[in-house]
This record gives structure tokens, sequence and C-alpha cells, in this order.
């Protein structure tokens, strides 16, 4: 229940001024080919957003994403990535 509403939560604080999170699911792998499996990932993030005129604005954001693959032969071995950008 936290995650949904996380994710969909977004408040204006000023006419101008935009506040947010975001996230969401990833399916990545390392590959075309059959030596990697597709991982199931995540990422979240923080939005600031600021019109400074009708046409103009500025928008900062801070993401996190775990991606990665899965071996096909062991199971066991799982190559993760952590980006944060």
């Amino acid at each position: 229940m936290i995650t949904l509403i996380a994710l969909f939560w977004c408040s204006q604080v000023k006419a101008q001024i935009l506040l947010g999170a975001k996230g969401g699911l990833n399916v990545s792998t390392l590959s075309t080919s059959s030596l990697y499996k597709p991982r199931l990932g995540y990422h979240a993030g923080l939005f600031y957003s600021q019109h400074l005129e009708d046409q103009y604005g500025w928008q900062v954001e801070l993401q996190y994403s775990l991606q990665g693959a899965r071996d096909a032969q062991f199971q066991s071995v799982v190559l993760a990535y952590h980006y944060l950008g």
C-alpha cells in the first residue's frame, strides 16, 4: 500500500512548483543471446519542477535503478547493477 501511495503521490505546493515521486518495475538483460535470462528490477525517484514562465522551466530529479541479468545455466549467479542518476 505504501508503494502505491509513493508511486502516485504528487502535490502542488504553489501554482508553479511541482514536487513528486515516481517509480516502477523494469525487466533487463545484458544481451539478446541465450546466455543470460532477464532479471526483474525496479526504479524509484523524486523530482522537483518549477516553471519560470509559461513556456520555460526547469526540473531536477534523482532516480535509482536496479538492473542486471541471471545466468541461464547457473540460476544462483545473478548480475546486479545499481544506477543513481
